[in-house]
C-alpha cells in the first residue's frame, strides 16, 4: 500500500473504494483516471481533486491500475504493467501449516470481490494476474464465480492461482472445465509418500484429499503447474517423486521445483531444512 494524501482542488468526492486508472489521456472512456501533475512529480488530479502522495520516492507509472481508500487514506497498486508479478492477496487463512511457509497464516481476509472484478477488466490484452493466499480455495464457491466472471469480462486475462486444490471436488467439475483456457493452478506436492508429504504441510489426510482434487482438475480438464519446494526433509525421495510424477501426472501443463526461500516459518531451523542443490545432482 502507498500513502496518499488530499490536497488542493476541494474533497475526493466519495469516501467508498474505487478503481482507476493512470492516464495522460483525461477523456479516454475506459475507467476514472488519475492524471500526473506536469508541474509537481507525486501528484495527480483526479476529477476535481488534486491528490498527492506522502511517499515522494515512490513513482506510478502510466497504465497502472489503482485501487483508491479515501477513508484510510491509501492506495493498492492492483496491476502494473511492466511487473511480471501482478498478484491478489485473497486471503491470509490457510487450511495447511508448512513448516517452511513464506507467509504464516494469519485471520485476515481481503474479499473486495467486486473491486477486483472491475479493475481487472482494465488489464491490457495477454496479460497475467495472479490469486494468492493463504488458501484461497477457502472461498471456492465464489472464487470460482469471479474468475468466471473475470474471464468474462476480460476475455485474454491470464489467471495463475496459487491453491492446495485439497477443496476440489465433483461438483466443480463444470466451472472448472469453462476456465480451462484462461486459468493455470499452480499446486504443491512435495512427495510420493504421503506420510511425508502431510508432515511437510503440517495436515494429516493432505495427501489423500489432495490426489481427489488432481483428479476432479483431470477430470475438468484444467490446466496444472505442479509445484515442488526442496527440503531436507524431501530431497533424498525427490527420484521417488519423480517417478511418481512421470506416471500419474502426464497431464500437468509443467512442474516446478523450487529452492527454499529465506522468509516466514522457513527461517526457523534453517539448517535442519535448507539443501544446497548445487553441491550435488544426487537425490
Amino acid at each position: 500500500m502507498i500513502d496518499l494524501s488530499l490536497k488542493y482542488l476541494g474533497n475526493i468526492g466519495v469516501s467508498d473504494p474505487f478503481v482507476c486508472i493512470v492516464s495522460n489521456e483525461v477523456s479516454a472512456t475506459q475507467g476514472r483516471k488519475f492524471v500526473p501533475s506536469e508541474a509537481n512529480i507525486g501528484q495527480y488530479k483526479f476529477e476535481n481533486c488534486m491528490v498527492e502522495l506522502q511517499k515522494k520516492d515512490v513513482t506510478i507509472s502510466i497504465g497502472e491500475i489503482l485501487i483508491i481508500y479515501p477513508e484510510q487514506n491509501l492506495i493498492e497498486r492492483f496491476f502494473r504493467p511492466n511487473s511480471n508479478g501482478n498478484t491478489i492477496l485473497l486471503t491470509e487463512q490457510c487450511d495447511q501449516l508448512c513448516v517452511m511457509c513464506s507467509q504464516p497464516p494469519k485471520r485476515k481476509d481481503y474479499l473486495n470481490w467486486e473491486l477486483y472484478l472491475e479493475a481487472a477488466s482494465l488489464i491490457p490484452e495477454g496479460a497475467i494476474l495472479g490469486i494468492s493466499g493463504g488458501e484461497p480455495t477457502l472461498y471456492k464457491e465464489r472464487l470460482l464465480d469471479f474468475l468466471m466472471e473475470c474471464v468474462e469480462a476480460n476475455s485474454s486475462l491470464q489467471i495463475h492461482v496459487l491453491t492446495n486444490a485439497q477443496h476440489f471436488d465433483e461438483a466443480d467439475i463444470k466451472k472448472l472445465t469453462s476456465l480451462n483456457k484462461n486459468v493455470l493452478w499452480g499446486v504443491p506436492l512435495y512427495s510420493a509418500d504421503h506420510v511425508e508429504h502431510d508432515d511437510i504441510v503440517g495436515k494429516k489426510g493432505a495427501f489423500e484429499n489432495l490426489l481427489q482434487g488432481f483428479n476432479s482438475l483431470l477430470k475438468s480438464g484444467s490446466r496444472v503447474e505442479l509445484r515442488t519446494v526442496l527440503l531436507q526433509k524431501n530431497y533424498p525421495s525427490l527420484a521417488k517423486l519423480s517417478k511418481f510424477v512421470a506416471r500419474h501426472f502426464t497431464w500437468i501443463e509443467k512442474w516446478a521445483i523450487m529452492q527454499l526461500e529465506p522468509m516466514g516459518y522457513a527461517r526457523i531451523d534453517w539448517p535442519l531444512k535448507f539443501v544446497d542443490t548445487s553441491i550435488s545432482s544426487e537425490c
